[in-house]
């Protein structure tokens, strides 16, 4: 079974199903953790948020932290690129009159993003590199590759 997730610090869509998603729906954060251990999913995809032009944003750390907190649970975790979901899934919306919420249908893409080329689909890995950070002595830096 494959679960994705557009992520939201206070709603989460999500989809799940075996070759296409089969159950949608929003929750929170914290109901999203207890739907994925309740139904022990192959694998958890998480859609991304890049800018434009693929850069980072805060929400991309945020993203980061809840897939680290999956994939400590023991799940497989795998990041898709979700620019244009939520606006994709506007005009989904607009263009049916359908009347689901649309962080669930931003999710269904994200699955559908992965269910049809699961290598474009970054895998975290088993050991995350740890990065020591205490030899910046600045406010703030740019960290060029992740």
């Amino acid at each position: 079974m494959i679960f994705a997730t557009d992520y939201g610090k206070k709603r989460c869509g999500y989809a799940y199903g075996e070759l296409f998603p089969s159950k949608l729906g929003v929750a929170s954060p914290d109901e999203v953790v207890k739907l994925i251990e309740k139904l022990k999913p192959d694998v958890v995809v998480i859609g991304l948020p890049l800018s434009m032009s693929g850069r980072y944003s805060c929400q991309t750390f945020e993203v980061m932290k809840f897939a680290e907190k999956i994939h400590g649970l023991g799940f497989k975790v795998r990041l898709v690129d979700e620019r244009l979901t939520t606006k994709t899934a506007h005009e989904i919306l607009k263009s049916t009159g359908g009347n689901s919420p649309v962080d669930a249908v931003s999710a269904s893409l994200i699955f559908e993003t992965y269910s049809k080329n699961p290598e474009s689909a970054y895998e975290i890995p088993d050991e995350i590199p740890k990065v020591n950070l205490d030899i910046i002595e600045a406010e703030s830096a740019l960290i060029y590759n992740v």
